[in-house]
């Protein structure tokens, strides 16, 4: 009999008596396993002190709260920035380098100008194309 033929008849048989798992080969599906990780538990993360981060060009990226979490790794967690404004000078300063911490930004397209004498050539050429097809 067709391989596909007995699967699919395996699987009908399964689908019509529903307390009966899927088998394929007479083996049981795996379960799927969920671990959970350390790092989406917000027990395991500790909170640590303010921080007013400046990128390298001098421009202000806001205050961060430090959170460390399982394995010494450190997060910085935007705060709201309006809020925390007078604490500004007792603030310790970290500078980052990267465009990646700016937003990014977009530079307008310049259009190419073409000469009479590059269309004409353009031209020709594309003329010279069709003729050959």
């Amino acid at each position: 009999m067709d391989p596909l033929k007995e699967l699919m008849r395996e699987v009908h048989k399964a689908m019509s008596s529903r307390h009966k798992p899927i088998t394929l080969k007479g083996l049981p599906l795996p379960r799927a396993h969920h671990a959970k990780s350390p790092y989406t538990d917000p027990k395991s993360w500790k909170e640590g002190q303010l921080i007013l981060l400046m990128h390298e060009s001098g421009q202000t990226l806001g205050i961060f709260r430090e959170k460390f979490g399982p394995f010494g790794v450190r997060r910085l967690s935007p705060e709201p920035f309006n809020e925390l404004a007078a604490l500004l000078s007792d603030l310790p300063m970290e500078v980052v380098t990267g465009l990646h911490w700016l937003e990014p930004t977009t530079s307008k397209i310049t259009p190419v100008v073409y000469t009479s004498l590059e269309r004409k050539a353009m031209q020709a050429r594309f003329h010279e194309l069709l003729e050959g097809v």
